[in-house]
């Protein structure tokens, strides 16, 4: 959970101005996790501890709220030394921070795309990210993302809420392109951005923070 008296502030602001992960800028401009999202982060990763599973990676968008509550699943996970990896160009929260995605990709929008624009491009980035070095031998353990609900919705159809948990994995079938497609903006190609053959992802299943705690008690 997120402090969303801070929204307002936040959209006017960092978020109007495309500074929100910008180097430098002051992390205090942006909605934070609240007390109540770390404990329920930081439970949420005793759940998986419990259950017998191991974070492998963890990665996150470049904004306060998402390192935080990647880092508070980390150690309730007992991650020796939690490790974040930032990914904005894959994770950014693009479709309601729009102007920080566009500096973060390098584009500016035409009057009135900048949500059709950032859904387009962060869904390929999203889609492709979710299945790269699946291949890499993780037994026993997930890769953790933390991210926004505008990119998951775009990337996989689905809408959150505020700490939902998405199960995933990569499916047998392909998005069925055979050679690289360009992403087209408003104002902008991106050529090749979707590479070939890129493997479509099963969702398993989404659980809310509650569900989560339950998760560990069944494994009693």
């Amino acid at each position: 959970m997120t402090n969303w008296n801070l929204s307002p502030a936040e959209a006017a602001g960092c978020g109007a101005e495309g500074t929100c992960t910008e180097e430098g800028a002051s992390e205090f401009r942006q909605r934070l996790l609240s007390p109540t999202g770390w404990r329920r982060s930081f439970i949420a990763g005793q759940s998986l501890k419990e259950a017998g599973i191991s974070i492998a990676q963890s990665h996150s968008s470049g904004y306060k709220r998402s390192k935080d509550t990647a880092i508070a699943i980390g150690e309730g996970c007992g991650m020796d030394e939690p490790s974040l990896q930032i990914d904005e160009q894959n994770l950014d929260n693009s479709v309601h921070g729009f102007k920080n995605f566009q500096r973060i990709a390098g584009y500016t929008s035409a009057a009135g795309r900048d949500v059709e624009d950032a859904s387009l491009l962060i869904r390929a980035r999203m889609r492709q990210w979710l299945t790269d070095d699946w291949d890499v031998d993780h037994t026993g353990k997930v890769r953790l993302a933390v991210s926004h609900g505008g990119p998951i919705q775009s990337a996989l159809g689905v809408s959150v809420d505020e700490g939902d948990c998405l199960w995933i994995k990569p499916s047998s079938e392909t998005y069925g392109n055979a050679e690289p497609l360009d992403v087209e903006l408003s104002s902008q190609t991106f050529a090749g951005e979707f590479r070939e053959n890129v493997p479509r992802v099963d969702l398993l299943a989404v659980l809310s923070a509650e569900q989560m705690q339950k998760m560990a008690q069944c494994t009693r």
